[in-house]
C-alpha cells in the first residue's frame, strides 16, 4: 500500500481505538541527522519547515489512525532513522485539558502542551467554489495585461531608439546643412532617450523596507510555538519570523519578495496595539485570518501579483517624477525655438503615457476589487473557525475601536512633543483610550462603523457585511482561551516600551528615551493645550496668527474693559483684511528679494514671476523698498489694533487676585518683547526663502551658474540670524523653569550658535547649515511664543468670566440680547 505524506487529512479507522504517530524530535540512536532529514524528504515530501520541526522537537505527525495503518506509518518512519512512537488519541467525550482562563497564570506564556491540547484536532482547508478560483485566476491574468503594455512601450521605444541610433550614419551621409544634421543628431535620440528614462524609472524602484520588530525566536519561544501549532493545524509551513509593530493592524507577507512568496517563507507583522487590547482568542483569531490569505495558494500569489501590479501603475499614473520638474525647468530657460519643440514633444508623451497608465490603473483596480473583497470573507472563515464565529463582531467592534483610539493618541502625543515629551507606552496609550470612551463617544464610533457600505473601490468589505458573512458561517470555534492577549508574550510592557522607543526612531526622532513621559503626564499636556486652544480661539476670535503682536505701552487710565472688547469687536473685520493684506504682501516681499539675489549676481530671470519691474538691479531694489513701505505701513495699521488687545490685557491682569496677577505681569511682559524679533526675523526669512529656492535646484548645471547667488542668500541670510540670535538673548521667559530668556530655550534644544561660548560670526557654516539653524531657531521661536501668549491669554479670560464681561464673539441674539458662542 502507498504510504501518504505526512501532511495529507486524518485518516479514520473502523475501531472506536484511534492513535497518533508523534516524532521524539531526533533521530534515532546511530542515525546522523541529515541522513534521516535526506530519507524524510524523499519518502514523505516533507517541506524544509517540517523537517525542521519534525527533527529538533516533539511534534504530532498523523491522528485518528487505527492501530494497523499508525504501526504502518511508525515503521516508516523509523526506517527513514526518525526516533518516533505511538500514543492513544483521548477517547470521543473525555475531557480535555484544563486550558480555562483560571488554571493558567496571566504572568506566564502557554506552554507547548497546552498548545496543542489547545489545538488538537486538524484546520481543515474550507472548500470554495470552481467559480471562486476560476476567479483569482482571470484577475491575476488581467492584472499582468497592464505590465505586459508597459513593457510592450519600453520595449517598442528601446528597439526604435536603437533601430534609429543604427540608421544615423546614413542619414547623415544623405543630409546637407547644419541645421538638419543638428536634428538628426538630436531631435529623436532626445525625446526617445528622455522618454525611455521617464518609463523606465518604476525598474529601479526599491519597495520600502519593514521597519518592524523582529521578536527573538529565543526569547518569545512560546508566541512562535503557537503561531507554528496554527501553521501546523491548517497545513502550512512554519512562519519565518514573527515582528511588531505599532499599527493597530496584523499583516502577512513573504519574507523577502516573490521568490520567498514561492517558496512560502513568510513573515507575520501583529500590531502590539492589538496585543494590549485584544483577549487571546481574538487575537489568534485575527492571526488565523492572517493565515487563511495563504491557505489557498491560488489566492496568495494573485493578491501579491495585485498589489504590485497596482502599485506600479499608480507610480507612473500619479507619482510626480523628477522628469516633469527638469523638462519643464529647461522649457522655461531655453531661448530655442527648437529646443522647446523637443520638450513639448517629451511632454506630450509623458502626458499621453500618464492618461494610459491612469486608464490602466482604473481598469485593474475595478477588475481586481471585487477579487479583493472575496479573499477577505474567505480568510474571516478561518478565523471564525479557530476563534468562533460569536466573537467576529465583538472583534470588529473592538479593532474599529482600538483604530480611533489611536488616532486620538497621536493627535495627543504630537501636542506633547510641542513640549519636548512623549508617551513612554503607546500600546497601552491607545488601549486605556478605547477602555475610557464615554457612552455617547463609543457609541458615536460603533455608529460610523455600522453605517460604512461596501463601496466599488474597497479592497475590504463593510464590517457590517463581514460581521453577516461570519455569523452566517456559524462555527463554534476551537480555541476558547479568554486569557488577555498580552499573557501571550512574557515580558509585556518592556516589549511595548522598546517597540514605542523604536516608532519614533522611525519617524525621525533621535535619541526619543529622553523624552519618554508617563502617559498620563502626556494626556495632561495635550488637554492643556486644548484648552489654551479654545481660549485661543474665542479670546482673538480666529485672528490671532504667528506674527507678533504689538501691544504697545498703554496705560489703563479710565478705560472699562467692556468697552475696550466691545471697541475690538467693530474692529475684527478690518483687522481681518489687513492681516491678510501683511502676509500677501510679506510673499511678495520674499519673491522679491529672491529675484533680486540674482540679479545682483548677472542671471537673468523671468522677472514677473519675482514681482520685479525688469532686469535692472537698482530698479528692483526701487520695488523692494516700495513693497516695505506697504509692509510697515499695514503693520502700523494691525499696531492700532493690537494696542486694544494690550489694553485689554492690562485691564484684565489689574483685576486679578495676586498670585495669578504677578505671574500674569510677566507674562505680558515676555510678550511684549517679542515684537522686536520681527524685523531681523523677516530679513533672514526673506534670504532664508531664496536660500530655500537655490538649494532645492535639481539641476547640477543650474546649480553652478547660480553660485554666486547661493553665497550672496547665504551670507545674508547668517546676517540675518546673527542679529536673531542677538535678539533672542532680551526676550525674557517664563514658561520654562529651565531657562530665563529666549536665547537660553534655543539653547537647550540645541540650536547652533546659540550655546554659551559659540559666536555665529566665527563659524564656518555651510549654506544648508544656514538654512536649518534658521528653521530651528524659528520652530523655537515661534513655540516660545505660542506658549506665552497662550498661557497669558487663558487668565485674561478666566478674569474676564468672573467679571461677567461680553467675550468678543457674540453668535446668537435672543429678543434683542446678543449672547455668546
Amino acid at each position: 500500500m502507498q504510504m501518504p505524506s505526512l501532511g495529507s487529512s486524518t485518516v479514520k479507522g473502523t475501531t472506536t481505538e484511534t492513535y497518533r504517530v508523534v516524532s521524539a524530535g531526533k533521530p534515532l540512536a546511530g542515525q546522523s541527522p541529515e541522513t534521516v532529514r535526506i530519507a524524510l524528504a524523499e519518502r514523505f515530501k516533507l517541506s524544509e519547515a517540517k523537517l525542521q520541526r519534525v527533527l529538533s522537537k516533539p511534534t504530532l505527525l498523523k491522528q485518528g489512525l487505527d492501530q494497523t495503518l499508525a504501526q504502518k506509518y511508525l515503521k516508516a518512519l523509523r526506517a527513514a532513522g526518525l526516533d518516533a512512537r505511538l500514543l492513544k488519541d483521548k477517547p470521543a467525550g473525555s475531557p480535555a485539558p484544563d486550558t480555562s482562563p483560571t488554571s493558567i497564570k496571566p504572568d506566564q506564556a502557554l506552554s507547548l502542551r497546552e498548545l496543542e491540547a489547545l489545538f488538537d484536532q486538524p484546520i481543515p482547508r474550507l472548500p470554495v467554489s470552481l467559480a471562486y478560483k476560476a476567479g483569482l485566476a482571470g484577475v491575476a491574468l488581467l492584472s499582468l495585461l497592464a505590465p505586459l503594455i508597459y513593457f510592450g512601450l519600453v520595449a517598442l521605444i528601446a528597439t526604435g531608439l536603437i533601430s534609429y541610433l543604427v540608421a544615423m550614419p546614413g542619414l547623415l551621409e544623405r543630409t546637407n546643412g547644419l541645421i538638419a544634421t543638428v536634428v538628426i543628431i538630436t531631435f529623436v535620440p532626445f525625446v526617445c532617450g528622455t522618454f525611455l528614462l521617464f518609463l523606465a524609472r518604476p525598474l529601479f524602484i526599491r519597495f520600502p523596507q519593514s521597519r518592524a520588530l523582529a521578536l527573538d525566536p529565543r526569547k518569545y519561544r512560546r508566541f512562535y510555538d503557537l503561531v507554528e501549532v496554527l501553521c501546523d493545524r491548517m497545513g502550512l509551513p512554519a512562519i519565518k519570523e514573527i515582528r511588531i509593530d505599532n499599527a493597530v493592524n496584523a499583516s502577512m507577507g513573504p519574507s523577502k519578495g516573490f521568490a520567498s512568496l514561492l517558496r512560502r517563507e513568510l513573515t507575520l507583522t501583529v500590531g502590539m496595539p492589538l496585543v494590549a487590547g485584544f483577549s487571546s482568542r481574538q487575537l489568534v483569531g485575527v492571526i488565523s485570518h492572517e493565515l487563511g490569505h495563504f491557505a489557498q495558494p491560488t489566492a496568495m500569489i494573485t493578491n501579491y501579483v495585485v498589489n504590485n501590479v497596482n502599485f506600479w501603475m499608480a507610480n507612473r499614473a500619479f507619482e510626480d517624477d523628477p522628469w516633469d520638474a527638469r523638462l519643464a525647468a529647461w522649457h522655461q530657460k531655453s531661448p530655442f525655438i527648437f529646443i522647446n519643440v523637443m520638450l513639448w514633444l517629451t511632454q506630450a508623451m509623458i502626458w499621453l503615457t500618464r492618461r494610459l497608465f491612469k486608464g490602466l490603473f482604473h481598469f485593474n483596480m475595478r477588475v481586481t476589487r471585487h477579487m479583493s473583497r472575496q479573499m477577505e470573507y474567505d480568510a474571516d472563515r478561518y478565523e471564525c473557525w479557530v476563534a468562533g464565529s460569536d466573537l467576529f463582531a465583538e472583534t470588529a467592534r473592538r479593532l474599529h475601536t482600538l483604530g480611533y483610539a489611536a488616532s486620538q493618541v497621536h493627535k495627543r502625543n504630537v501636542r506633547a512633543w510641542e513640549d519636548g515629551k512623549l508617551m513612554e507606552n503607546l500600546p497601552d496609550g491607545i488601549t486605556r483610550w478605547a477602555d475610557d470612551l464615554g457612552d455617547d463617544e463609543l457609541r458615536a464610533v460603533l455608529q460610523q462603523m455600522d453605517e460604512r457600505q461596501t463601496a466599488l473601490w474597497d479592497t475590504h468589505p463593510a464590517d457590517n457585511d463581514r460581521i453577516d458573512h461570519a455569523e452566517a458561517a456559524g462555527f463554534a470555534g476551537v480555541y476558547r482561551l479568554d486569557l488577555p492577549a498580552r499573557a501571550l508574550l512574557p515580558r509585556f510592557d518592556d516589549l511595548c516600551r522598546i517597540a514605542t522607543i523604536r516608532d519614533y526612531i522611525d519617524h525621525g526622532i533621535s535619541e526619543p528615551e529622553q523624552y519618554l513621559t508617563a502617559n498620563a503626564e502626556v494626556l495632561a499636556i495635550s488637554q492643556s493645550r486644548e484648552t489654551e486652544d479654545q481660549s485661543l480661539e474665542s479670546y482673538y476670535n480666529g485672528t490671532l496668527t504667528l506674527r507678533f503682536l504689538k501691544l504697545g505701552a498703554v496705560e489703563a487710565g479710565d478705560h472699562q474693559l467692556q468697552d475696550v472688547v466691545d471697541q475690538i469687536r467693530r474692529q475684527i473685520p478690518r483687522y481681518h483684511e489687513l492681516n491678510d493684506q501683511y502676509f500677501n504682501l510679506l510673499g511678495r516681499h520674499n519673491a522679491q528679494v529672491y529675484g533680486c539675489n540674482f540679479l545682483e549676481t548677472g542671471i537673468t530671470i523671468a522677472h514677473k514671476q519675482f514681482h520685479l519691474p525688469g532686469q535692472d538691479v537698482r530698479a528692483a531694489k526701487d520695488a523692494i523698498a516700495a513693497t516695505s513701505r506697504q509692509i510697515e505701513h499695514t503693520r502700523k495699521q494691525l499696531g492700532e489694533i493690537e494696542t486694544l488687545f494690550g489694553l485689554r490685557m492690562k485691564l484684565s491682569i489689574m483685576a486679578m487676585p495676586a498670585d495669578e496677577q504677578q505671574r500674569a505681569k510677566a507674562l505680558f511682559t515676555s510678550l511684549r518683547q517679542f515684537y522686536r524679533l520681527l524685523d531681523p526675523l523677516r530679513t533672514a526669512s526673506s534670504f532664508g526663502s531664496a536660500l530655500e529656492g537655490i538649494l532645492s535646484e535639481e539641476d547640477e548645471e543650474a546649480l553652478q551658474v547660480q553660485a554666486n547667488a547661493l553665497a550672496r542668500a547665504a551670507g545674508r541670510c547668517k546676517e540675518g540670524l546673527m542679529q536673531v540670535v542677538q535678539v533672542t538673548g532680551n526676550v525674557p521667559l517664563v514658561i520654562n523653569e529651565k531657562a530665563g530668556t529666549l536665547l537660553e530655550l534655543a539653547a537647550h534644544n540645541g540650536v547652533t550658535g546659540c550655546g554659551s561660548g559659540e559666536h555665529l560670526a566665527e563659524m564656518e557654516l555651510a549654506p544648508v547649515t544656514i538654512l536649518q539653524t534658521l528653521d530651528q531657531l524659528r520652530r523655537v521661536i515661534d513655540f516660545a511664543y505660542y506658549r506665552t501668549v497662550a498661557e497669558l491669554t487663558l487668565l485674561c479670560e478666566v478674569q474676564e468670566k468672573r467679571l461677567n464681561i461680553r467675550p468678543l464673539r457674540l453668535a446668537k441674539v435672543d429678543a434683542g440680547e446678543a449672547t455668546a458662542a
